[in-house]
């Protein structure tokens, strides 16, 4: 007699769940958890690709802020000639209040 159909889809089930288990326990016991996070900072550093650093972004939490301390480490906006203005105020708010965490460098017309 076969199983019916519902029958079949909850092993699936059963089996998927049993597979993403074995896969924690995989993780959890992985010696790369226990490595301090400078020396992490200093490998996920050395990526120098931006697909590379998007995916070790996916990796786990430990890995994401470094990722994208990387990924977003300098941005490039590029504006229409009439939106100048109400970036350069936004732009003279930054430096005057945020100016420590950023650097700002304006291209020449």
């Amino acid at each position: 007699m076969q199983p019916s159909r519902l029958t079949s889809q909850r092993l699936n089930m059963t089996e998927l769940e049993h597979d993403l288990e074995s896969l924690d326990d995989i993780t959890q016991r992985s010696p790369i958890r226990d490595l301090p996070q400078e020396i992490l900072d200093i490998i996920i550093d050395s990526l120098e690709t931006k697909a590379s650093l998007c995916s070790t972004s996916l990796v786990c939490r430990k890995w994401l802020i470094r990722s994208h301390v990387n990924l977003f480490r300098s941005i490039r906006i590029l504006l229409l000639e009439s939106a100048l203005t109400a970036f350069d105020d936004f732009l003279s708010f930054l430096e005057s209040n945020v100016l420590p965490l950023v650097t700002i460098s304006k291209p020449s017309l």
